[in-house]
């Protein structure tokens, strides 16, 4: 599985920001600081207030993204940003008859440059138009046609994620998947190499095999697998032999150990209570528990 192949955006965890300009950010600072805002975008001059330290910043360019950016880039951008601003327009254009003054939208969600955008609009709408006409960026739109913008802008144009938003259900949603299907692989594994679940009760902790009994005396028929958790399911492959802990996806009893990190990070991912990041430095955690993960699943056979 890759995790990438799935869609997860960067909207799903984002919130509406709030954004100022110049002239204005410094008369709203105690109302920020009183609802506990981190930042304060002001993207018209490619700056940021920082409430808790008192400075302005500058915004990078790498930190305003489309808004399809997939959460595990999101995850990667943080690891040295401040903060991302999800641009709504990232990809818009707004092309305009020189005399009509008609205005169309036109929205391409892939990777291009300014020009090549404009080109692709150009292109489009040149059968379109009896008349010139002009392709304008958002921003260009904007400082254009200010009196316009509030009439082609259904939504507002900035979303933030901050540090803190990466513990949104939707991040440990995508997360879930992940980790559900690397159990689901090794616990399949586990029950067709050991198909008497008998067999493994003295790998594994008594509350499982309780659990096992219990299911089975209600009719319930499953392999005890199924009752596994990660660190049941490492135990199993510790005492197992070098061949079915490859054909599991791991290179050794050595590379087995990986599912101790991965279990701390599953644990956070299914705990409603518990946040998944409390520091940048947790969000490498994140990524590495990916990164095995889909490693150990391209490995099985």
């Amino acid at each position: 599985m890759e995790i990438e192949d799935y869609h997860h955006r960067a909207t799903e965890i984002a919130s509406k920001a709030d954004t100022e300009t110049e002239s204005s950010y410094q008369g709203n600072i105690s109302r920020y600081r009183d609802q506990n805002y981190t930042y304060i975008p002001i993207p018209e001059s490619d700056q940021y207030y920082d409430v808790e330290n008192g400075v302005l910043g500058s915004i990078r360019p790498e930190q305003i993204i489309p808004e399809e950016t997939h959460l595990v880039n999101t995850l990667e951008k943080l690891r040295n940003l401040p903060f991302l601003l999800v641009d709504h327009h990232f990809h818009t254009y707004f092309v305009v008859g020189e005399d009509s003054g008609h205005v169309t939208r036109f929205g391409y969600h892939q990777g291009h440059t300014i020009e090549e955008g404009k080109s692709m609009a150009r292109e489009e709408f040149e059968d379109y138009f009896d008349e010139e006409f002009r392709v304008l960026t958002a921003d260009e739109f904007t400082e254009q046609y200010p009196d316009k913008i509030d009439e082609y802008v259904y939504r507002p144009r900035y979303w933030i994620i901050t540090l803190a938003d990466l513990n949104r259900r939707p991040m440990k949603e995508m997360l879930y998947r992940l980790f559900a299907e690397l159990a689901s692989s090794i616990s399949e594994r586990i029950a067709n190499q050991h198909q008497d679940s008998e067999e493994l009760f003295n790998q594994v902790r008594p509350v499982v095999i309780g659990r096992w009994k219990k299911a089975k005396m209600r009719g319930i028929n499953l392999h005890i697998s199924e009752n596994m958790n990660i660190t049941d399911m490492k135990n199993v492959l510790m005492a197992s032999d070098e061949h079915f802990v490859n054909a599991c996806g791991f290179d050794s009893k050595e590379d087995v150990q990986t599912l101790d990190s991965l279990s701390d990070i599953r644990n956070s991912v299914m705990h409603a209570n518990r946040s998944l990041v409390h520091r940048r430095s947790d969000i490498d955690d994140v990524l590495n528990s990916i990164n095995e993960t889909e490693r150990i699943l391209s490995n099985m056979p």
